[in-house]
């Protein structure tokens, strides 16, 4: 636990593990220490390239997620001066179009993201944050009922934390004095 301590894993998952293995499968108990402490998920890139495409066909599982962030900037680009409707990690509806060149660009596109689901950039970010690392998104509002900050913004802010975080524990990420004021 100590020769780890840098990696931040904790001690009772080598505990978990260290009776698992023996000695001499050195490999097989990194591996999967490394599985449990520090999961991770492949973005697979470019997959807007038909080589990309084959490639992710013969690896094709679930921890490796298509991605295709030149798509992903070009629908934002797009969104921004209103030719497209669009959500991140969505479908997206073309609107006022009349350049040809960026109606193909656009329909090509459309292709991938109805092929796989999106540009898959949202759902690497969310699988990331919400399935691997287990958080909540948390919105602390100052009225519960109109959802609102003082200043009467609906939602401005949102904090992930781990599931398990307490009232307290969040009191504390918001401000120390809220912490420490806080009634349990």
């Amino acid at each position: 636990a100590e020769q780890l301590s840098g990696l931040e894993i904790k001690r009772e998952i080598i505990e978990k593990l260290i009776d698992k293995f023996f000695v001499e499968n050195v490999t097989e108990f990194a591996r999967e220490l490394r599985k449990i402490s520090k999961p991770m998920i492949i973005a697979a890139n470019k997959i807007d390239l038909l080589e990309s495409q084959e490639n992710f066909e013969k690896l094709k599982n679930e921890k490796i997620i298509p991605t295709s962030a030149d798509y992903e900037i070009a629908l934002k680009k797009a969104a921004e001066k209103n030719l497209i409707e669009y959500l991140p990690g969505n479908n997206f509806e073309i609107k006022n179009v009349s350049n040809e060149q960026q109606k193909s660009a656009l329909e090509k596109i459309k292709y991938l993201v109805e092929k796989y689901g999106s540009t898959g950039v949202q759902k690497c970010l969310n699988d990331s944050i919400f399935s691997l690392l287990n958080y909540i998104a948390v919105f602390p509002v100052a009225d519960s009922n109109k959802l609102t900050d003082k200043d009467g913004n609906i939602l401005p802010d949102v904090f992930l934390v781990p599931n398990e975080t307490t009232a307290k524990e969040f009191a504390f990420k918001i401000h120390t004095s809220i912490g420490e004021k806080f009634i349990a």
